[in-house]
């Protein structure tokens, strides 16, 4: 998401939806290797060099209660700040976003300040997100999306 001001094509990889499985992002790496694609990589003075898969990000609600777009309706989710387009997505589902970034959001998520953050599996422990789902919380089973560096 962070490579989108730099190069909008590598930053589009991160896109809800776009990477259903890891399956894709494999195959989607693999398609990346070949030189012919080289100059979709280049943007004016910038060119990315490497692609790192972190995994998929799941949707964290601190209410189990949350299990649907409609449910989400009035609750404040946690966006990052440099990406608008969360925000204008989570204001089109009735929802109140709220600026964050990956130093902030899953504090405001543990803490109560938001109901829902997107998050990847791995940074559960590290970050102690089980803080934040409580015994009501819980993890959406479908990835929103595969994270990438």
């Amino acid at each position: 998401m962070r490579a989108k001001q730099f190069n909008f094509f590598i930053g589009s990889i991160d896109s809800p939806g776009a990477l259903p499985t890891f399956q894709h992002v494999r195959e989607l790496v693999n398609t990346l290797a070949n030189p012919k694609l080289n100059s979709l990589t280049i943007s004016g003075p910038y060119q990315v060099a490497a692609l790192i898969p972190l995994g998929a990000a799941y949707v964290f609600v601190n209410d189990r209660n949350i299990n649907s777009i409609e449910k989400a309706a009035g609750r404040k989710i946690a966006v990052l700040d440099f990406d608008k387009a969360q925000a204008q997505i989570v204001q089109k589902l009735g929802a109140q976003p709220v600026a964050s970034d990956i130093t902030n959001f899953a504090g405001k998520f543990n803490n109560g300040q938001v109901d829902i953050i997107a998050a990847p599996a791995i940074i559960y422990r590290p970050l102690e997100l089980y803080r934040g789902l409580g015994d009501k919380g819980g993890i959406f089973r479908f990835p929103l999306l595969q994270v990438t560096a």
